[in-house]
Protein backbone atom coordinates (compact mmCIF):
# COMPACT_ATOMS: atom_id res chain seq x y z
CA UNK A 1 0.00 0.00 0.00
CA UNK A 2 1.31 3.05 -0.87
CA UNK A 3 0.54 6.39 1.06
CA UNK A 4 -0.05 10.21 1.36
CA UNK A 5 3.50 11.50 2.91
CA UNK A 6 5.38 8.61 1.18
CA UNK A 7 5.06 5.79 3.68
CA UNK A 8 4.74 2.09 1.81
CA UNK A 9 3.50 -0.67 3.72
CA UNK A 10 2.59 -4.22 2.55
CA UNK A 11 0.40 -7.13 4.24
CA UNK A 12 -0.37 -10.48 4.11
CA UNK A 13 -3.62 -10.98 3.13
CA UNK A 14 -3.23 -14.83 5.43
CA UNK A 15 -1.84 -12.81 8.59
CA UNK A 16 -4.66 -13.26 11.53
CA UNK A 17 -3.66 -9.45 12.88
CA UNK A 18 -2.98 -7.36 9.56
CA UNK A 19 0.17 -5.85 10.99
CA UNK A 20 2.88 -4.71 8.01
CA UNK A 21 5.37 -7.21 6.95
CA UNK A 22 7.49 -4.07 5.54
CA UNK A 23 7.37 -0.44 6.45
CA UNK A 24 9.39 1.63 4.38
CA UNK A 25 9.71 5.31 4.68
CA UNK A 26 12.51 6.78 2.37
CA UNK A 27 10.01 9.80 1.00
CA UNK A 28 8.33 12.53 1.88
CA UNK A 29 5.92 12.77 -0.81
CA UNK A 30 3.04 10.79 -1.84
CA UNK A 31 3.54 7.11 -3.39
CA UNK A 32 1.95 7.39 -7.06
CA UNK A 33 2.91 3.64 -7.99
CA UNK A 34 4.14 0.46 -6.96
CA UNK A 35 5.30 -2.39 -9.21
CA UNK A 36 7.00 -5.86 -8.27
CA UNK A 37 8.99 -6.95 -10.89
CA UNK A 38 8.19 -10.09 -12.61
CA UNK A 39 10.53 -12.30 -10.92
CA UNK A 40 9.44 -10.50 -7.63
CA UNK A 41 12.72 -10.00 -6.10
CA UNK A 42 12.49 -6.30 -6.86
CA UNK A 43 9.58 -3.97 -5.72
CA UNK A 44 9.94 -0.32 -7.73
CA UNK A 45 8.03 2.38 -5.73
CA UNK A 46 7.66 5.72 -7.58
CA UNK A 47 6.81 8.94 -5.47
CA UNK A 48 5.94 12.87 -6.15
CA UNK A 49 9.66 13.45 -5.40
CA UNK A 50 10.59 12.63 -9.01
CA UNK A 51 12.02 9.37 -8.00
CA UNK A 52 11.65 5.42 -8.37
CA UNK A 53 13.38 3.84 -5.37
CA UNK A 54 14.33 0.17 -5.92
CA UNK A 55 14.32 -2.65 -2.83
CA UNK A 56 14.95 -5.90 -3.09
CA UNK A 57 13.44 -8.82 -0.79
CA UNK A 58 16.14 -10.43 1.22
CA UNK A 59 14.83 -12.98 3.80
CA UNK A 60 16.69 -13.58 6.52
CA UNK A 61 18.02 -17.39 7.53
CA UNK A 62 16.41 -17.40 10.62
CA UNK A 63 12.80 -15.75 9.18
CA UNK A 64 12.44 -18.32 6.34
CA UNK A 65 10.97 -20.98 8.96
CA UNK A 66 10.15 -19.06 11.56
CA UNK A 67 6.32 -16.89 11.61
CA UNK A 68 5.93 -14.31 13.55
CA UNK A 69 2.91 -15.27 16.02
CA UNK A 70 0.36 -14.31 13.14
CA UNK A 71 1.41 -16.85 10.53
CA UNK A 72 3.21 -14.19 8.07
CA UNK A 73 6.58 -14.82 7.39
CA UNK A 74 8.75 -11.65 7.59
CA UNK A 75 11.42 -10.75 5.41
CA UNK A 76 13.21 -7.63 4.65
CA UNK A 77 13.38 -4.94 2.05
CA UNK A 78 16.28 -2.88 1.36
CA UNK A 79 16.52 -0.32 -1.30
CA UNK A 80 19.00 -0.79 -3.53
CA UNK A 81 19.23 1.69 -6.33
CA UNK A 82 17.06 5.24 -7.13
CA UNK A 83 15.88 6.29 -10.45
CA UNK A 84 16.23 10.35 -11.16
CA UNK A 85 15.50 12.73 -13.65
CA UNK A 86 11.54 12.94 -14.32
CA UNK A 87 10.67 16.85 -14.97
CA UNK A 88 7.75 16.21 -12.30
CA UNK A 89 5.92 13.29 -10.18
CA UNK A 90 6.32 9.68 -11.67
CA UNK A 91 2.89 8.86 -12.14
CA UNK A 92 3.28 5.35 -14.03
CA UNK A 93 5.71 2.24 -14.30
CA UNK A 94 6.04 -1.16 -15.69
CA UNK A 95 8.81 -3.60 -16.00
CA UNK A 96 10.02 -5.26 -19.00
CA UNK A 97 8.72 -9.08 -19.18
CA UNK A 98 11.88 -10.27 -18.60
CA UNK A 99 12.29 -7.93 -15.45
CA UNK A 100 15.54 -5.94 -17.18
CA UNK A 101 13.93 -2.27 -18.42
CA UNK A 102 11.47 -0.48 -15.72
CA UNK A 103 9.68 2.50 -18.07
CA UNK A 104 8.03 5.24 -16.63
CA UNK A 105 6.49 8.14 -17.52
CA UNK A 106 5.55 10.98 -15.54
CA UNK A 107 2.93 14.02 -15.40
CA UNK A 108 4.91 16.59 -17.49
Amino acid sequence: IGYRGGQVSMHALSALTGAPLVELADRQEDITDLKFSPAGNILAVASGERTIDLYAKWFAAHELFADDNDGAHKFVMQRVGVCTGHSSAVMHMDFSDDGVYLRSNDAS
